[in-house]
C-alpha cells in the first residue's frame, strides 16, 4: 500500500519474542496427537444385531455369535488398528484412481435388502462391461506381501469366494444384468520377506451355488437367533438391564470352540509327509478373552505321517483317522 508521498505504509505488528527457554516435547505440542488418533482408530464396536457377510459367513460360528451379541473383546494395541485402517485408505485411493478414468462403475453398494434375513454386506466394485452389456463383480483385498505366494499358488481364499458369491447372488436378485465371471483383486501392502517380486493379482472365482449359499446363511442366522434368545432367557426386562457380565455369554446355545484341523507338512529330513493337527486359520484373529473362547491357545500336534503312500499313526493317536492325504 502506498501513501500520497509515494512511500509504502506497512502495518506494524508486535515484534515476536523468541524464548530461550527449552521446552519439553509434552509442552511443545499443543494437541495430544496420539490420543486424538487413538480415539478415531479405536472407536468402540457397536453390534448391529445382524451378521456380516465379510465377518461371519466363514470361520468360527462361536466367534460370530459372540461378536454379534457384543461380548467383551481383548484390548488391541494401536498398531493393530493402524494396520486395519491402512486397508480402508487403499480402498479410498483405488476408488479415486478409477474415478479419474470416467469408467462407469458402482462402489460400496449396500446389499442387505437382497441378502437372506439377518445378513448385511456391501460390494466393493460393480464394473460395467460394454462388450457384454452387463456388470462384473469384484472385491478388493489388501494383504501381506508374503501371502501373495500362496494366493498365486492356490487362488482366492475360501472366505473371499463365499463373500463374493453371496454378493453376486444378491445382485442377481436385485435385477442387475451380471456376468457370471467374478474376481478378487489382491493388493500387497508390503514386500516379501523372502525377497521375491510381489505384484497385485486378479483371481477369478467359481461361484458357490445359490442353494448351498442360502442354506449356510439361513443355518448360521437361525443358530444366531437361538443363541441371542438364550442370553435373555429368564431375564425380567422390567427389573434388569441389557448389560451382561463376562460369563453371562456362556450359554448352552453358544457354539463349541472350533476344533483343530488336519494339515500335511512335508518333512524332508525324515523323507515323510507329517500329518498334524493345527489351529483353524481364524484362531489367530480371535478377539475374545480365554474365558469366552480359548482357540488362540491351541497348539500344533503331530499325529502321524505318510511314507511311501502308507499312513503310520503316532503312538497315542491311533484312533484319529486321516481325512487328508498326500
Amino acid at each position: 500500500m502506498y501513501t500520497a508521498s509515494g512511500r509504502s505504509s506497512i502495518t506494524a505488528y508486535p515484534t515476536a519474542s523468541v524464548s530461550e527457554r527449552r521446552y519439553a516435547i509434552s509442552e511443545l505440542v499443543p494437541l495430544d496427537l496420539t490420543e486424538l488418533f487413538r480415539e478415531r482408530l479405536q472407536r468402540p464396536y457397536r453390534p448391529s444385531g445382524e451378521m456380516s457377510v465379510s465377518r461371519h459367513l466363514v470361520g468360527s460360528l462361536r466367534h460370530a455369535m459372540l461378536d454379534v451379541a457384543g461380548a467383551p473383546t481383548i484390548p488391541r494395541p494401536l498398531t493393530d488398528s493402524i494396520v486395519l485402517n491402512t486397508g480402508d485408505l487403499w480402498h479410498d485411493w483405488m476408488y479415486a484412481t478409477i474415478d479419474r478414468t470416467g469408467w462407469p462403475y458402482m462402489r460400496e453398494v449396500r446389499l442387505s435388502p437382497w441378502l437372506p434375513d439377518g445378513w448385511r454386506g456391501r460390494a466393493d466394485l460393480i464394473v460395467w462391461h460394454p462388450e457384454y452389456q452387463a456388470f462384473v463383480l469384484g472385491d478388493i483385498k489388501t494383504t501381506k506381501g508374503d501371502s501373495m505366494f500362496w494366493i498365486n499358488k492356490a487362488g482366492a481364499k475360501e472366505s473371499h469366494i463365499w463373500q463374493v458369491s453371496a454378493y453376486w447372488h444378491a445382485l442377481v436378485k436385485m435385477g442387475l444384468p451380471m456376468l457370471e465371471g467374478t474376481f478378487v483383486y489382491y493388493f500387497p501392502k508390503d514386500g516379501s520377506s523372502r525377497g521375491e517380486v510381489v505384484l497385485p493379482a486378479v483371481k477369478e472365482i467359481e461361484l458357490i451355488p445359490v442353494r448351498q449359499m442360502k442354506d449356510e446363511m439361513v443355518y448360521r442366522w437361525d443358530r444366531m437367533k437361538e443363541y441371542v434368545a438364550s442370553l435373555y432367557e429368564g431375564r425380567n426386562p422390567l427389573l434388569e438391564t441389557d448389560e451382561f457380565g463376562l460369563f453371562d455369554f456362556l450359554t448352552d446355545e453358544l457354539e463349541p470352540v472350533q476344533e483343530r484341523q488336519q494339515k500335511l507338512v512335508r518333512n524332508s529330513k525324515m523323507g515323510v509327509v507329517d500329518l498334524k493337527l493345527v489351529p483353524s486359520w481364524d484362531a489367530q484373529f480371535c478377539d475374545f478373552p480365554d474365558e469366552l473362547c480359548d482357540c488362540n491357545t491351541q497348539t500344533t500336534t503331530k499325529i502321524g505321517h505318510f511314507k511311501d503312500g502308507e499312513y503310520v499313526p503316532r503312538k497315542g493317536y491311533e484312533d484319529v483317522e486321516p481325512v487328508i492325504q498326500p
